[in-house]
Parts: structure tokens; C-alpha cells; sequence
């Protein structure tokens, strides 16, 4: 019996069963040595050339059973990534606004060091995961500019999507900036946006850009986000998930000082796990 050498085995727990059928099939005085530490040798990091030779310690009476049942074992063990469509709906909550509009219309123009940190979570329900949580937080990459028509229309697309609107003409002026997920405080810092509910976390990166939009006549203006977010793996169930989905959301009219928000929001996509 061969295997590919380098090759690695995707299987981290062979049922104690196999032991129990391995003796029915009268195989009991040898099943407690080397198939044992065959059994033991079987982890996420064997691999097939370490497997091979306790597999050349086994009498060859025994190796046919034994390979059927170790070939069920990794089928079971194997991972097939099925895809489900993804649309949550929720309320988010940021704070920090006043840092964040500071620092993108005020900081010099050139290679500006942008070190606002707007800290948000949210509240969500889909089919995919039933009632959620998501943390993360907002860090700014660009300076603000005035919106040019390919940003809006683009803006609309994602509107369509999740079948939401905003009467850009309503507004005197609409500034946009870029923006990427910033460190999560619930996460030991790390820069990931995580969203936790039924089946386990899921953990995303993404890329957004932002609007401001402006009424001078009432010195208020609504935040919107466009995002692009992807899927980097998770817990539970979502251990291996990939996918990507985007995020459109939208503030109520708010103050100009306001240095805190909530806004609905809309996820629309596909993760795989």
C-alpha cells in the first residue's frame, strides 16, 4: 500500500468504533498495538509517508478491513463547502464620529496618518444565523472630497441590491471617503469585523466608502456605507467559511457636532462553510 508522499491527511478524529469492529472481525489481539498506534498517528498534521510505515507494521490478513474502514473515516472527516445566501438585516451603533470627520477633512493633504478609531456593533437577524452580533470598528483611509457621479451611481447599484434609496439631489453637498475594518476591542484588537450568532463566528475583512451628506439650510447631514466584505473563516460551523457579501447602510438625519449614530442596515451575498 502507497500514498503520495507530501501529501497530508484531512481526517483529526477516527471513531473508537473502529477498534470494536476491527475485534468483531476477529482482529482483538492486534487492535490494542500497531493498529492502535496507527489510530494515534492519525492527526492534522500526519503525514501519508508517517501513516505508510505504521500501515507496513499491520499483518496483511487485516489490511483490506482495515482499509475500508479508515477510507469511511476521512470521508466523513472531509469538508465540502456548500454556499448560502446571506441577507441580514439589523441596527448599528457608532461612536467616535467627531474624531473621524476631523481627521478626514482637516489632516493635510499629501500621505496623511490617519488614526481615528470609530468603535461600532450591531444588532442583526437572517435565515443564515438567526438573531446575530457583529463588532468591528471604522478606520478612515482617505481624505474626504466632494462626490463625483460615478461614486453616486455606484452608490445606487448597492442600493439596489438591498432595495433602498436616498434622494441624493435633497442634499446641498455629498463628501465620500474610503474606509477599512479597524481593530475589534471584543477581539484582542484584531482588525476584523466578527459576527456571532446561531452555528458560531464568522470573521470578515472589508473595504467601504463612505458619504456624507450635507442640508446646510439645517446644519444635518445622514452617513451612509457601501461595503465590500469577505469571509476569512470563523468558529463552529463557520470554521472553514469563505464568501462574500456587501453592506449598504443609512443614518437617520443627525446634527453636525452628533459624535454618535445608529443607522440601519442591509447584507446581501453568499458564505460558503
Amino acid at each position: 500500500m502507497s500514498f503520495p508522499a507530501d501529501s497530508v491527511i484531512n481526517a483529526s478524529r477516527i471513531p473508537i468504533v473502529s477498534l470494536l469492529l476491527l475485534e468483531r472481525e476477529g482482529f482483538g489481539s492486534v487492535a490494542n498495538t500497531e493498529v492502535a498506534s496507527l489510530f494515534i498517528a492519525v492527526d492534522r498534521s500526519t503525514s501519508w509517508r508517517r501513516l505508510s510505515v505504521c500501515i507496513e507494521r499491520i499483518p496483511s490478513v487485516m489490511k483490506n478491513t482495515l482499509a475500508l474502514l479508515f477510507a469511511s473515516c476521512i470521508a466523513i472527516s472531509t469538508h465540502v463547502a456548500v454556499a448560502e445566501e446571506y441577507n441580514a438585516i439589523g441596527v448599528v451603533k457608532f461612536s467616535n464620529l467627531q474624531e473621524l470627520l476631523s481627521e478626514v477633512t482637516t489632516l493635510p493633504e499629501g500621505e496623511p496618518e490617519f488614526s481615528a478609531i470609530v468603535p461600532l456593533k450591531a444588532k442583526q437577524f437572517s435565515d443564515f444565523n438567526g438573531r446575530a452580533l457583529q463588532t468591528g470598528s471604522i478606520t478612515p483611509t482617505s481624505l474626504a472630497r466632494p462626490a463625483e457621479p460615478a461614486d453616486l451611481d455606484e452608490l445606487q447599484d448597492s442600493l439596489d441590491r438591498v432595495g433602498q434609496s436616498i434622494d441624493f439631489e435633497a442634499f446641498d453637498v455629498i463628501l465620500t471617503f474610503t474606509g477599512v475594518q479597524g481593530p475589534n476591542r471584543q477581539f484582542g484588537k484584531r482588525p476584523l469585523q466578527v459576527l456571532r450568532g446561531r452555528g458560531g463566528q464568522v470573521f470578515t475583512t472589508w473595504v467601504a466608502r463612505f458619504y456624507v451628506f450635507l442640508d446646510l439650510e439645517t446644519g444635518h447631514a445622514i452617513l451612509s456605507g457601501d461595503g465590500d466584505f469577505t469571509v476569512v473563516g470563523g468558529t463552529g460551523q463557520n470554521a472553514e467559511a469563505s464568501g462574500e457579501f456587501l453592506t449598504i447602510f443609512i443614518t437617520d438625519p443627525l446634527p453636525l457636532t452628533a459624535d454618535s449614530a445608529e443607522a440601519a442596515y442591509w447584507q446581501v451575498g453568499e458564505i460558503n462553510r
